[in-house]
């Protein structure tokens, strides 16, 4: 079932007459919850009172919320909420749907009401997917132990080449159709990441209610987060997190999640993995043989493409012949835009699993390098040895779509011999 139309939440219900009381009494008293968490525990302002919510059929939705106005930047709103939510056979599913919709439902009404019912989006649509994602984001606030957002995460980390604001329409469907519930994640980032923690996305409401038709939503973040570089900043190390969001033994807190739920969370799509599966003994990513020096510049691989805020992840391990650890070389050459609006995080992951993030270096305009330690002993391996490399090229520009990028890869072969038979088989 799709979660709503983008449209509210409400304090007091009515029923169909074919909505059985007990059922509408239940959705009520789970309404209570919601508002007791949103408005008394959170300090979001209140809605006019009372508030109405109807149950009736609305299949294939499970929730809508529908403005009184939609002339308006703020209005006031009804939730319609489904009467028998028929995909949902166990008593416990049910009731767990209805607590998650009623609290997504009703954060759109404190949206609309509080600060903008369609805030602008700077790709020049509107944001609504800052409105589904953090609405989204709120069902996990509320009922923390239900972690139902988790099952938009999915598609979200199958296709992490999707905009972050991405918003997927039946007329416009994404590869990932509930991306803007999978951008939740985050919000979700947001709130443990940033001092202001859960407040972080009242304040970026607060800052997309502002003038008078209101803020877009990128320019929102980027102000509450203190600058468009900061959010780069931010949004390199969050694309780093969703990488190695497992357990970890030891890696600095902003690379990981603290809900309890992130053990459930789908580990990301790799773009390319190296070596590739028909060629297990390659030690090199480029176009062309090497130059003579070890460390020279490859020829790239042809362009790559990303849109805005979004991110590809490559793997490296150690080639079938290789066995004690040596060096790996990797390029990586941004295209137009400059370093600002590119990262290029390196994971490295220990034999242990310790993971290190480190991040290449500017050697010269829009052309960087990272040089370090790969492989392992394959007979007496040592915790500290390297098994594998990740390298996530990220675009962070936030509107224009599709930059360029090229990058090639090094291993430094054990033989001489055994490197030049690779070269003159391997050519790609």
């Amino acid at each position: 079932n799709t979660k709503d139309e983008g449209e509210g939440d409400g304090k007091h219900t009515q029923g169909e007459p074919n909505a059985a009381p007990d059922y509408v009494e239940i959705m009520a008293r789970y309404f209570e919850e919601v508002w007791l968490k949103e408005i008394d525990v959170l300090k979001y302002p209140t809605p006019p009172t009372p508030y109405k919510v109807e149950v009736r059929n609305i299949d294939p939705y499970l929730g809508v919320t529908k403005p009184s106005n939609y002339l308006t930047k703020t209005t006031i709103s009804y939730i319609a909420m489904d009467n028998d939510y028929p995909n949902y056979a166990e008593i416990d599913q049910k009731n767990n749907i209805i607590k998650v919709t009623a609290a997504h439902e009703f954060f759109h009404a404190l949206q609309m009401y509080n600060y903008n019912q369609y805030p602008k989006d700077n790709t020049g649509g509107n944001g609504k997917w800052w409105m589904e994602a953090t609405a989204t984001w709120m069902e996990d606030e509320v009922y923390d132990e239900i972690n139902d957002y988790v099952n938009y995460l999915f598609g979200w980390f199958e296709y992490p080449y999707l905009s972050l604001n991405a918003f997927s329409t039946v007329y416009n469907p994404l590869p990932d159709e509930t991306h803007q519930y999978g951008s939740s994640i985050f919000a979700k980032y947001l709130s443990e990441k940033t001092p202001e923690k859960q407040e972080i996305i009242m304040n970026i409401w607060k800052t997309c209610g502002e003038g008078k038709r209101g803020t877009a939503t990128l320019d929102a973040i980027n102000k509450v987060l203190g600058g468009e570089a900061n959010f780069k900043k931010f949004f390199k190390n969050f694309s780093t997190a969703n990488f190695i969001e497992k357990p970890i033994l030891f890696i600095d807190s902003q690379y990981n999640y603290e809900d309890d739920a992130a053990l459930d969370y789908p580990d990301m799509s790799i773009k390319t993995s190296y070596p590739l599966i028909n060629n297990p003994n390659q030690h090199f990513v480029g176009k062309e043989p090497l130059p003579a020096e070890y460390g020279d510049r490859l020829y790239m691989l042809d362009d790559k493409e990303l849109p805005h805020l979004a991110s590809h992840y490559l793997k490296f391990t150690p080639p079938e012949q290789l066995d004690k650890p040596t060096k790996l070389y990797l390029n990586f050459k941004q295209g137009p835009g400059g370093s600002k609006d590119w990262g290029s995080k390196i994971v490295l992951v220990m034999i242990d699993g310790t993971k290190i993030i480190t991040e290449m270096v500017e050697k010269e305009k829009d052309f960087f390098i990272f040089k370090g330690d790969f492989g392992f002993t394959l007979y007496n391996p040592k915790p500290n040895e390297i098994r594998e490399v990740g390298f996530i090229p990220t675009n962070l520009d936030q509107i224009s779509n599709l930059r360029k990028y090229q990058y090639s890869a090094l291993v430094i072969p054990q033989f001489e011999d055994a490197y030049r038979n690779l070269v003159s088989i391997y050519t790609g």
